[in-house]
């Protein structure tokens, strides 16, 4: 085989690795881009994964229509192993036979090349065991095809023209990592890398994002201390000031969170499933030597995530609780015991469920602040990014095919992600001390935004209450926010983000404020119904992410 061809078997490889975990609900897919070590272009790499994922449900509908894969069960590969060896450090990172399948087939059927013929043979008769795959595959995708057509064509006349304008047109950001940089030097930075900043007064409209160039730039109006706008479509991944992490590519809607909570400098913050670290990193900028900020998550490979994160974006107090291997981490009681001065906070990372943790522990006592970003159905991403969704249908939802969803229905999923959501949210709202608790999650879907927060308003009637979040009707135009929670569910005091209205993912974020002060150690007492966690014995129903 030609050194091409063994280039191209290894980007497919490589890609149907990333497609995978995505697929089998690792981790996103620039988590698993970033997480580990490629041998081919990332840029190559990442588009065909992208490509792969956006064509899923076609390319499912083609398997199908072929009748050629029934040997192999679906089994999904994990992101990196949890047993300390780590997948990374193995010569060829690769998904499973389906996955590996659905790339090929991608590049086989949609993409323009047509030298890789040798390769798709190969590749195609490893999982069919069939020397005329090839041919059947582009029969029953023609098939596919002209059926789509017909109901596209049935359909046209109920179909929004702009139905896709959202995705196309949705900008990228990126957020100063004040642990590393200030705004003012990553502006130089960018500069020095012909980069140019664009100036506008007041909120940016999809109209001026739409003419921003590859190599142009706003600084965000609710942000505008830390967060920079680029067009659609942008490589930042190659910047200097990525790569070194004095900026943090995040969404928009993310980087709000944190800004919500504002938690007091000097007292204790705790993140609840804080991976990948995105706004662990925002509350650390925020908070003063004296105060310890928690990071917990119960995801061993997304704690490792989360731990990594934490340590190449310059924490510096960084302690680990737990026996995991985590890559390239100073020596931790090093890191507990250094003398140097420090203006960073202290930071616990702890790889635990968070409904393990006990509220009345006195290691949370001057934990004031918690912010909680659960699991959730992440209806509200697929409007920007390919995470294995398909075209997106009116539920919010995509259609993953029968093999990928399991047999679980979206009202049954829904139902099992609002209850675990409405639990952790009760479990946050019990910490002995605290005063604030922001939730949110990135869905767009009601009975995992508004109906947990009414329950939980109803369960700690008189003890929390919703503050209103950036009021539309605001003194300051900077902390102003036209898009509100549902006002038929009155939970108007929430903010909800969009890609049609906020040029944002779509999000939901509610804050709940402590109206009665907090009893005092002595008179401590759970709320009813609530039993202890810590050294319980009864097993707890494990948890999905």
């Amino acid at each position: 085989m030609s050194e091409s061809n063994n280039l191209n078997a290894l980007l497919y490889s490589e890609a149907s690795f990333l497609v995978c975990n995505v697929l089998g609900k690792q981790c996103r897919l620039k988590t698993a881009l970033y997480g580990n070590e490629f041998s081919t272009d990332l840029r190559k790499l990442y588009a065909l994964a992208c490509k792969t994922l956006d064509s899923l449900s076609l390319l499912h509908e083609t398997v199908k229509q072929s009748k050629l894969v029934r040997r192999y069960p679906v089994e999904h590969i994990p992101s990196k192993r949890t047993d300390g060896t780590g997948s990374s450090s193995e010569s060829r990172l690769t998904g499973c036979r389906h996955c590996l399948l659905y790339v090929t087939l991608h590049d086989l059927l949609l993409g323009s090349s047509r030298s890789n013929y040798k390769i798709w043979a190969k590749e195609i008769y490893l999982v069919t065991q069939d020397k005329g795959a090839i041919s059947r595959f582009r029969h029953a995708y023609k098939v596919v095809k002209k059926a789509r057509k017909k109901e596209n064509e049935r359909t046209a006349c109920i179909r929004p023209d702009n139905q896709n304008d959202a995705r196309l047109l949705l900008p990228c950001y990126a957020r100063v990592n004040r642990l590393r940089a200030d705004l003012e030097s990553v502006l130089k930075e960018l500069q020095s890398e012909q980069y140019a900043e664009l100036q506008a007064p007041g909120i940016r409209t999809r109209k001026m994002l739409r003419k921003l160039e590859d190599n142009q730039f706003y600084v965000d109006y609710h942000l505008s201390h830390s967060l920079l706008i680029f067009a659609h479509g942008s490589l930042l991944y190659k910047l200097p000031a990525v790569t070194s992490r004095k900026l943090i590519i995040q969404d928009k809607a993310s980087c709000i969170v944190p800004e919500v909570l504002r938690p007091n400098p000097n007292a204790d913050v705790l993140d609840a499933c804080a991976a990948p670290g995105n706004k662990t990193l925002q509350l650390i900028e925020m908070m003063t030597p004296q105060a310890t900020v928690f990071a917990i998550d119960r995801d061993p490979t997304r704690f490792r995530t989360l731990c990594n994160n934490l340590h190449s974006s310059g924490v510096q107090r960084l302690s680990i609780s737990g026996s995991l291997i985590v890559d390239n981490l100073p020596d931790p009681e090093t890191a507990r015991t250094t003398k140097l001065p420090c203006s960073q906070p202290r930071v616990e990372a702890i790889c635990q469920d968070f409904l393990s943790l006990d509220p009345m522990d006195l290691k949370f006592s001057r934990v004031e602040s918690i912010l909680l970003d659960p699991s959730c159905s992440g209806s509200g991403l697929v409007a920007r990014q390919p995470e294995g969704t398909g075209p997106v249908l009116s539920s919010g939802y995509s259609n993953m095919g029968e093999d990928d969803m399991k047999g679980e229905d979206i009202s049954r999923r829904l139902e099992r992600l609002s209850n675990l959501q409405a639990q952790l949210l009760r479990h946050a709202l019990s910490f002995q001390n605290v005063r604030r608790v922001v939730y949110s999650t990135c869905s767009v879907r009601s009975e995992e935004n508004e109906a947990v927060v009414l329950e939980n308003l109803e369960r700690f009637h008189g003890q929390f209450k919703l503050e209103t979040i950036w009021p539309a009707d605001n003194s300051d135009a900077r902390r102003r926010w036209l898009h509100r929670g549902l006002s038929e569910m009155g939970c108007e005091a929430c903010l909800r983000a969009s890609p049609e209205s906020d040029l944002t993912n779509g999000f939901f974020i509610a804050s709940f404020v402590r109206v009665s002060e907090p009893p005092t150690e002595s008179g401590l007492k759970r709320p009813a119904g609530e039993k202890p966690v810590s050294g319980e014995k009864k097993k707890r129903k494990k948890r999905k992410k």
